[in-house]
């Protein structure tokens, strides 16, 4: 098994320390909701690109289903007529995909040494949502924040999600120049046997 560091975990608490302390120390903009909405779309497209070229370039099980997954974010927060359906259609083929692949996806995650910025990013998308919908509502001071820590998180979760895609960039073009070799070496006839084929 890969050997990896688990350090970038400490994003999510990080992410909710700073949410927190944004109002007191006066850069209450950070929990804005209109400047997350309008950075949202460009940053997921740009980690749709990313995840695409490294699936196609690899076949890479894992960042085929990622890009599936970050067109998915896209398409929701675009925020078009019939993007509420095509988001649950999208994340229910998700989950059959998964279930169907799960062992190449799991064997896939586990070899890929930066797994941890993504299990950061899924838990900054699961928090998201809880605060979303409101779980920690007995929490003092919840009612005024819970707005903005949504969308700090989310955004918080589609940044890292971007630095996965561009972590999965590393080593690209040396897999492609030996893939280009390989095909290379491949197609080379065989001078000998070119030789001996040729009449006397």
């Amino acid at each position: 098994m890969t050997r990896r560091a688990w350090w970038p975990l400490l994003a999510v608490p990080a992410v909710v320390v700073l949410g927190l302390v944004a109002r007191p120390f006066g850069f209450g903009e950070l929990l804005v909701k209109r400047p997350h909405e309008l950075l949202a779309p460009p940053v997921l497209a740009l980690t749709v690109l990313l995840c695409a070229r490294r699936a196609l370039a690899t076949d890479d099980l894992l960042f085929a289903w990622l890009t599936g997954l970050a067109a998915v974010f896209l398409v929701r927060e675009v925020h078009f007529a019939g993007s509420d359906p095509i988001t649950g259609a999208g994340l229910l083929l998700l989950a059959v995909w998964a279930a169907i692949r799960r062992r190449a996806l799991r064997d896939a995650l586990l070899a890929w040494r930066h797994a941890p910025w993504l299990y950061a990013t899924a838990l900054c998308y699961l928090l998201s949502q809880l605060v979303g919908k409101r779980v920690f509502k007995a929490l003092p001071g919840e009612r005024g924040l819970h707005i903005g820590m949504e969308e700090l998180l989310e955004t918080a979760a589609h940044l890292l999600f971007l630095l996965c895609a561009v972590l999965g960039q590393a080593g690209l073009g040396r897999r492609r120049s030996r893939r280009l070799d390989a095909l290379e070496g491949s197609r080379m006839p065989d001078r000998g046997a070119s030789r001996a084929d040729q009449p006397g």
